[in-house]
């Protein structure tokens, strides 16, 4: 083979290789058991925003599947 040909062959192999590789990363999304078989998290997050004497503060719910 020429050496340029060679290099496109390589090339497309390792697409193919990255593309397969990514397939199997995403695999796991819309699972019940979360991304790669973790289990859903819930968090509370408090935010606090201050000015001068003011202060106000509200949660937030996160929730990571």
């Amino acid at each position: 083979m020429e050496p340029r040909r060679l290099d496109k062959h390589l090339l497309i192999v390792l697409l193919l290789l990255a593309s397969a590789g990514a397939a199997v990363g995403l695999s796991g999304c819309g699972s019940s058991n979360g991304f790669m078989g973790q289990s859903p998290k819930n968090y509370t997050i408090t935010v606090t925003a201050t000015s001068g004497s003011v202060q106000k503060t509200s949660t937030v719910n996160l929730n990571l599947q």
